[in-house]
């Protein structure tokens, strides 16, 4: 009786919080990410640091994906999952790049650099690195992953 008066009261939490077990892991993703800014429009590159770890990233059609654009009007969400003989030593960078839109070369974008890693489950461990004037910032997001936030 206890145990189902639980589990009724999670799924009632997972309901009111618009999360389900069925949204979370979808497309054997084991973090969702959502990338937000706040101005201008901005180039994102995912990659894998540690080769040996099978992982990946996904968009919310379960596309595979290493690349996305950031507007203040596109909030992209992406996935980040590795398959179950990994032994959670993976690590990545998420890198923007501020699109300039223009023809001559410069040196001087904004840039966000993340190293996304963890101590452990649920235990996040996120580097920041700003570039030319970037604010760059991340939250974690309970139950779901980390969002990254530039400006």
């Amino acid at each position: 009786m206890k145990l189902s008066k639980l589990m009724i009261g999670l799924t009632a939490i997972a309901i009111s919080t618009g999360l389900s077990a069925n949204s979370l892991n979808s497309c054997g993703i084991h973090t969702w990410h959502n990338v937000i800014a706040n101005q201008g429009s901005w180039k994102v590159t995912l990659q894998i640091i540690n080769q040996q770890e099978h992982a990946w990233f996904t968009d919310q059609n379960c596309v595979k994906i290493n690349s996305l654009t950031v507007s203040p009007t596109n909030t992209p969400k992406f996935g980040f999952g590795f398959d179950g003989q990994a032994d959670f030593d993976v690590a990545y960078t998420l890198t923007m790049v501020q699109d300039k839109n223009s023809s001559i070369p410069q040196f001087n974008s904004k840039a966000c650099v993340f190293i996304v890693t963890a101590k452990g489950p649920a235990k996040p461990d996120v580097v920041v690195s700003n570039y030319n004037g970037a604010k760059c910032d991340w939250k974690v997001v309970r139950g779901v992953g980390e969002d990254f936030i530039v400006s």
